[in-house]
């Protein structure tokens, strides 16, 4: 959507480096939940209205024949998993079940956050970016830090572009969110269309590859997910 920028996606970071996202899919194998597991969800504040939206966008991914799994959201903050700010910089979450461990251990800070959600933030771009942080959240990587993209990026101009405005990333947030890749996953094919694949511009790489906003599940999303949940 035009009137997002690249922090709407890029800003998919775990919460200890900030606060401080056709064929293809990519689940890191130790982050993963056991099917038919009930994640326990709470927000630590937000507006309830805003609140509910994202309840409803996020069970998507656990609606019948995808994910078996079950988000339960708690009225009141927690000490659950998952647990929902609206008050920092950026959208980011844990991965999978690294929300149990170190850094995120303190049971009054969040593993998910969604800044500047309001009631005035758009449906559309508020359903993309719950789902890609919840796709985070059930253990799935970037699309593009799977082994099999392969994508040969234009390095420098991605360290230019990202370490500047909106996002204004120091060089190892941009390595670590953008060229590493992770071994410790399961894939399939890179898929161009994945909610977990960021924007990408033909400028950064030097493949011609170029990737605007997803903002629905794929195919593949879709039967990754079921796969890896059955």
């Amino acid at each position: 959507m035009s009137d997002r920028t690249e922090s709407d996606f890029c800003g998919s970071l775990l919460v200890g480096e900030v606060i401080s996202g056709k064929p293809r899919a990519a689940l890191v194998r130790g982050a993963k939940w056991n099917p038919g597991d009930r994640i326990e969800v709470c927000f630590l504040d937000g507006v309830p209205s805003v609140q509910e939206r994202v309840k409803t966008f996020a069970k998507e991914w656990t609606a019948l024949g995808l994910a078996n799994l079950r988000f339960v959201f708690r009225r009141k903050p927690a000490a659950t998993p998952i647990r929902i700010s609206f008050k920092y910089q950026g959208h980011w979450s844990a991965i999978g079940k690294e929300c149990l461990a170190s850094p995120f251990t303190d049971a009054t800070q969040p593993t998910m956050n969604f800044g500047g959600f309001d009631e005035e933030t758009p449906d559309e771009m508020m359903r993309a970016v719950v789902l890609h942080e919840f796709g985070h959240a059930l253990g799935l990587t970037h699309e593009h830090m799977s082994p099999a993209a392969g994508i040969h990026w234009n390095e420098e101009q991605v360290y230019a572009d990202l370490s500047g405005p909106p996002n204004h990333w120091s060089r190892e947030i941009i390595r670590k969110n953008i060229f590493e890749v992770r071994e410790d996953t399961n894939y399939t094919e890179f898929d161009p269309s994945s909610i977990m694949l960021y924007r990408i511009k033909k400028s950064w790489n030097f493949d011609g590859l170029e990737v605007g906003w997803n903002n629905d599940l794929s195919p593949t999303d879709r039967a990754f997910i079921r796969q890896q949940y059955p």
